[in-house]
């Protein structure tokens, strides 16, 4: 109860969420999922088509994960957990999710509690892994092959290369 008097008494700009966690488990995934479970159920409700990308990510690879989505035409995306409170994130049926990594299970129950739906893809790990990822997204969206091609040839090059020289 007084995480929700202080998201009362601070909001909108401050959201206070009480979760589990304790120890090294919430340094590691665990504590990561747990977290981002529990921002689930207090996310608004939307009838809008998104794609809400489910893992945190340092910033510079959130921003070309959003630049790459965005040049295959994909525009509704959002990611959980967001840089910021203002964050227009909403979840509902017409919402679908792809995970950035393997132990989110708790938040994954947690957006099909909502009604949101999985996208079943690899995670996007390496070059193979990160484009199959990619693909599964631009399946769901419609995206044509040539734009999936030409938006991702590029990134795929530098990766094959970077691994290449080491």
């Amino acid at each position: 109860r007084a995480a929700e008097r202080l998201t009362i008494e601070y909001a909108p700009k401050v959201r206070v969420l009480e979760y589990s966690g304790s120890g090294i488990e919430t340094t590691f995934t665990q504590g990561e999922d747990a977290c981002l479970a529990a921002m689930v159920p207090v996310l608004p409700k939307t009838e809008a088509r998104n794609l809400v990308v489910v893992g945190a990510l340092p910033d510079v690879v959130e921003d070309q994960m959003l630049a790459l989505l965005d040049g295959l035409g994909i525009d509704t995306v959002h990611v959980l957990p967001s840089r910021t409170i203002d964050s227009e994130i909403a979840i509902g049926p017409n919402t679908v999710y792809a995970l950035t990594q393997p132990f989110l299970n708790e938040t994954h129950a947690a957006l099909e509690r909502r009604g949101a739906r999985h996208l079943p893809a690899p995670f996007p790990m390496g070059e193979e892994g990160t484009t199959a990822w990619l693909s599964a997204i631009a399946s769901e969206f419609g995206v044509a092959n040539e734009t999936f091609e030409s938006v991702t040839e590029a990134p795929r090059r530098r990766a094959r290369q970077a691994v290449a020289q080491a």
